[in-house]
Order: C-alpha cells, then structure tokens, then sequence
C-alpha cells in the first residue's frame, strides 16, 4: 500500500541523516538513474517480499559509491509502496536543499541547450517571480520541439511547442 507521507518529508529526513559534506543531489541523481537504466534492479529493491538486508546488498552492489542513507532512502521507499517516486528525487532534493539556503529551485526544460546569457536572463527573471534568490537547473528535452517548460516549486510555465500542439489536441478532443 503506497503511503500518504509527501515525499518531501522524506526528503527533509533525507537530507537531514547526511553528512554536511555529503552531496544530496548527487547521491539522488545516482540513486535514480540506476533504478530507471536497470530495471531488474528496480524489480528487486521494489518487490515488498524481499528483505531490507537482500535490498541493501543489491543496492550495495548497484551504488557503491553512494551514502548509506541514500539506500535507505530506497529501501524506505519501497517499504512504503513509493519506489516509483524516485524519478522525483533529485529535483526535490535540489528544492529542499535551495529552500534551506533560504532560495527557490526552478527547473527549466528546453529543446536545446540555452545560452549562458539566456539563463542568467531566466534566472533573474525567476528571482523577480519569487521575490528570494532562485537556483536553476537546466534539462534538454527534444521532444519539446521548440521553447520551453518551467518547474518553480508549485509553479509551472509551458511554453513549448510540444505543450501548445498538446493543448491544442486536448482542446479538439474535448
């Protein structure tokens, strides 16, 4: 049964339990990338019949390099019903961490890679939007086509060509 916890509150714990010099977002990227290439391995860490110490191993083996907590994170989430949530984890780690360096975390998501003066551009404008210091991730998605999409905590912004064809399609549909 998948649990009714925000997966933000398991972030915080997360992010909590490291050591300060830990990198978070970087255990988090690899956390989540391993469990999307290697879908065994997701199987496994997921399946509710398999022991905490049979998960850990696995992850062990598959993420040697990340934190203990990391893989607790993992197992946590998959005790829970959430490990389809791990896609989630690096960009609400990135958010957490800006929010407790008293910022804001914005992802934007373009077709092709921007420009460093159009990011600054875009960050500042954010800065504007959310009335604190904003950090900025960027992601390349080619699917969008053309323009781009925008993640500031609730907020989001789509002005690709691929949400406008989308939207469209939604519009004639209904």
């Amino acid at each position: 049964m998948k649990s009714t916890i925000p997966l933000k509150m398991y972030v915080e714990a997360y992010i909590s339990s490291l050591p300060a010099d830990a990198d978070a977002a970087a255990d988090a990227d690899a956390l989540a990338q391993a469990l999307e290439a290697i879908k065994p391995l997701r199987s496994f860490v997921g399946d509710a019949s398999m022991s905490a110490p049979e998960r850990r191993k696995a992850l062990e083996t598959a993420l040697p390099r990340v934190q203990d907590a990391t893989r607790n994170l993992a197992i946590v989430l998959a005790n829970d019903g959430r490990i389809k949530d791990v896609n989630r984890l690096p960009a609400l780690v990135r958010s957490v961490q800006a929010e407790r360096d008293g910022k804001r975390h914005a992802v934007v998501t373009t077709a092709t890679p921007l420009a460093a003066a159009d990011l600054r551009r875009m960050a500042a404008s954010l800065e504007r939007i959310a009335k604190m210091p904003v950090t900025l991730e960027e992601h390349t998605d080619p699917s969008l086509l053309a323009g781009f999409r925008i993640a500031l905590g609730d907020w989001s912004y789509d002005s690709s060509l691929k949400g406008t064809l989308d939207r469209l399609r939604q519009s004639i549909i209904l």
